[in-house]
């Protein structure tokens, strides 16, 4: 996503300019801030994909604050939002167009199928179970299977470590790592030994703060970002 660095205006007539004609000065506007976003922009508005929000807002205007998220998509928001803004004798109003991180949504749909195997097993592991009562096999007969699952559960768990934590460059360019959450500053490499112990203090412990299964690991070493 492209942050700008400073605000810039985009001039219409709100008697005049329509819904369309405004996405277009829009596009155009950003373009002469970033090259190539108003082919991005042309393309959200004709085919939804990439899905932008365009989020209006106007200064000290109650209902229409930032926070509020109103969102223009279609020409009766568009209609509201001018019409809020003259009622209220503003002549300035704010847009912002939001669009989530392409990474960030392969990210969440690499956590999300690992979620699904994730509960798959743990119904298989259910049924499984239910059979062995009916047909009277104590579990005592099939504990040779534990460390099996728990080396599946590990590994899952270990695999959904490393997609929620991607290499960042910031910090190393070979190696993902784990922010400390209180100082970025620090860091730790999520090495094959450390993201085993992460996992296994996941499964155990279940907490609910990530730096708490990394401050409950011994073994592991903060790094500290030169500078």
């Amino acid at each position: 996503m492209l942050n700008s660095f400073k605000d810039f205006l985009v001039t219409i007539d709100a008697a005049t300019t329509t819904f369309a004609r405004f996405q277009q000065l829009v596009a155009a506007a950003c373009e002469n801030e970033f090259a190539n976003t108003a082919t991005l922009i042309e393309e959200s508005i004709d085919t939804g994909t990439p899905h932008l929000d365009w989020i209006g807002s106007i200064p000290r205007v109650t209902g229409w604050s930032k926070s509020d998220g109103n969102v223009i998509a279609n020409s009766n928001d568009y209609s509201s939002w001018l019409q809020a803004a003259t009622t209220a004798s503003k002549d300035t109003v704010s847009l912002a167009l939001k669009m989530t991180n392409p990474s960030e949504l392969i990210r969440q749909d690499r956590q999300a199928d690992l979620l699904a195997q994730r509960a798959r097993r743990a119904q298989e592991a259910r049924e499984a179970a239910a059979r062995r009562r009916r047909a009277g096999v104590s579990d005592d007969e099939v504990a040779t299977t534990s460390d099996d699952d728990e080396e599946d559960r590990l590994n899952i768990k270990m695999k959904l470590l490393y997609s929620t934590h991607p290499i960042n460059c910031s910090y190393d360019r070979k190696l993902p790592v784990f922010v400390n959450p209180s100082d970025p500053r620090k860091y730790i490499f999520l090495t094959g030994a450390n993201c085993q112990e992460w996992a296994r203090a996941l499964l155990s412990y279940f907490f609910s703060f990530l730096f708490i299964y990394f401050s409950s690991c011994r073994s592991v070493v903060w790094k500290l970002m030169d500078g």
